[in-house]
């Protein structure tokens, strides 16, 4: 997949590998899915907070961490992230 470099920064484009570092030196997890709800990429702080390997969690390897999940969740956030509208709490049976 190719990524374009974001603009409107101070110096210039701002490439994905500079992207992915300062990502990457955040304190906190971070990843990106795409509509259809398969993780595209994950931060290294996300990977050490959920104690998986990164390629693990990529595709749909990220619902493993979903405990007790019904689907309710996931189907839940891939309807949120579709409709670029509200995600919020999703009731689990």
């Amino acid at each position: 997949m190719t990524e374009a470099p974001m603009h409107g920064t101070a110096g210039g484009d701002l490439s994905p590998e500079l992207l992915h570092a300062i990502v990457n030196a955040l304190p906190i997890g971070v990843f990106f899915n795409d509509v259809d709800g398969q993780c595209r990429w994950v931060s290294d702080g996300y990977a050490d907070l959920a104690g998986r390997a990164r390629e693990t969690l990529l595709g749909t390897g990220w619902q493993s961490l979903l405990l007790g999940d019904s689907g309710a969740y996931t189907e839940a956030m891939r309807t949120a992230i579709a409709e670029r509208g509200a995600f919020g709490p999703v009731e689990v049976l």
